[in-house]
């Protein structure tokens, strides 16, 4: 993408968040709503948004890609988790919740998708996904158990594989790599929710 179509991306998002200041200011969305929103993009846009960007022409250097950018995240991951007990592990354990959760589970999800998505199209938002499973995995375990203070594994992995957005990236590689179409009415519905994402997102 050029930079001013980056520019473009930046500035339209940035008009996107004013809307929805706006709109709760006048209170047409309340705390509520916000939070019935959030539940709403995590559980349905962003999965759609997932399943589309994977439907790409399937190659072994697009999975060789996969598996880099997978091997990345998981070094990131693991050294933001050694990062937040090291920078914080002192501290009360109130703040020590929030300054470590801050620290492993970043806004990447709801930020960084419309952004791969519009710089880089469907095949930079795929790769976005996959960069994400790592931290989607610490967010619904560890990242729950810090506050929850649950050691209950069977539930933490029970959270991990069936979140919404893990159980889209699974179905999104499938079709990548067995190419079966979707029938055209799945296809459209898809797209149509897909396109929600960056809107809702902000």
């Amino acid at each position: 993408m050029k930079i001013d179509g980056l520019f473009d991306l930046q500035v339209m998002m940035f008009l996107l968040m004013a809307v929805g200041v706006v709109l709760r200011k006048m209170n047409i969305i309340t705390k509520e709503g916000k939070g019935m929103m959030t539940d709403l993009v995590i559980d349905l846009i962003l999965p759609c948004n997932i399943i589309r960007s994977f439907q790409i022409e399937f190659s072994w250097e697009t999975m060789h890609s996969f598996g880099t950018i997978l091997i990345v995240s998981i070094c990131i991951q693991l050294g933001c988790m050694v990062l937040g007990k090291l920078l914080f592990g002192r501290m009360p354990r109130n703040k020590w919740k929030c300054l470590y959760y801050g620290t492993v589970c970043s806004n990447a999800g709801f930020l960084g998708n419309p952004i791969a998505e519009g710089v880089f199209g469907s095949q930079g938002l795929a790769l976005a996904s996959i960069y994400l499973i790592p931290q989607r995995i610490v967010m619904w375990s560890s990242g729950i158990s810090v506050f929850s203070g649950s050691r209950d594994v069977k539930a933490l992995v029970r959270k991990v594989l069936t979140h919404p957005c893990i159980i889209a990236c699974e179905i999104g590689i499938f079709l990548m790599l067995t190419q079966l179409p979707l029938p055209g009415m799945v296809q459209s519905t898809i797209n149509s929710l897909a396109g929600c994402n960056t809107a809702l997102s902000m």
